[in-house]
């Protein structure tokens, strides 16, 4: 576990990248690696939330696809709200009032990426989503990027990944 960790010695930053969604008490971790950091020193993280993505007008396909990576995260203990917390946990932690930023990508048209995304999201995530959340049936993962793309395609729509959110802060 992160949490466990010994360090050298101090650091001029501490960067992670959706690695704190899945710590069972990020704000301990943060506190920890913030006691790592020298004066003057960064904390910056980023990490998803999950369940901002979207699409307009409603994709079906889409829209349960996402429903099913949340429920797959959330089962296998993953935070899919973290990048939400982030504000609250640089806090919590004792760290300078941090500043926030958000990242998305959305797409419409022909050859969607988040038709893609989504169906390479789901496919990684079928061993969690077949022990109790959807069947293979359901799944049909074998059609799920073409219906994703149709639906999306048809209604003259796009889709919104899960944002980004980074949120950092320098020590005084």
């Amino acid at each position: 576990r992160a949490a466990e960790l010994q360090f050298p010695g101090p650091f001029d930053a501490v960067v992670g990248r959706l690695v704190r969604m899945h710590q069972p008490d990020p704000v301990a971790l943060l506190r920890k690696l913030y006691r790592a950091l020298r004066p003057g020193g960064i904390a910056a993280f980023q990490e998803f939330h999950i369940r901002g993505a979207h699409s307009f007008p409603p994709s079906p396909a889409f829209e349960q696809c996402m429903e099913w990576i949340a429920a797959a995260f959330a089962r296998t203990g993953t935070d899919t709200r973290m990048g939400m917390k982030l504000y609250s946990a640089f806090t919590g932690a004792g760290l300078p009032t941090p500043t926030l930023s958000l990242d998305a990508g959305i797409w419409g048209g022909a050859d969607n990426p988040a038709a893609v995304m989504v169906t390479e999201v789901t496919r990684s995530l079928l061993p969690v989503l077949k022990a109790g959340i959807a069947t293979e049936a359901e799944v049909a993962i074998d059609s799920l990027q073409d219906r994703v793309q149709r639906e999306i395609l048809a209604g003259g729509g796009v889709a919104l990944s899960p944002p980004l959110i980074g949120c950092w802060s320098k020590l005084g």
